[in-house]
């Protein structure tokens, strides 16, 4: 009875550990993947508008969900390329480092620091 106790205690710790840092990255991701495309879209948009694409995602319109863990920005737009990013909020795992996504003006969405 013991054994099965001590087992359970040990599942519990890791089911919370991989939550933390794996369940939940699949479910960042998913949200991270969606904005960042919907900026892609948006920007797309205002390029077919105005000859280049935005500066700032308040030229866009571009709003996040209240509850977003990301904050998103521009980092480059000319009239050929954009380069937009996404940087968490908080570490999610506590070891100081803060996950960083990116998308450009292909639609190609790269992870370039998992947290």
């Amino acid at each position: 009875m013991i054994l099965l106790a001590t087992i359970a205690l040990l599942l519990t710790l890791n089911l919370d550990k991989f939550t933390r840092g794996g369940a939940s990255f699949k479910a960042r991701s998913t949200e991270v993947e969606h904005e960042l495309g919907r900026i892609r879209e948006l920007q797309e948009g205002y390029r077919s508008a105005h000859g280049t694409y935005a500066s700032s995602l308040d030229s866009l319109g571009f709003r996040t969900m209240p509850d977003a863990v990301f904050r998103y920005f521009i980092v480059h737009a000319d009239s050929f390329t954009f380069e937009a990013r996404a940087e968490a909020l908080r570490d999610f795992d506590g070891d100081g480092t803060l996950e960083v996504w990116r998308i450009d003006h292909t639609g190609r969405i790269t992870c370039e620091r998992k947290d």
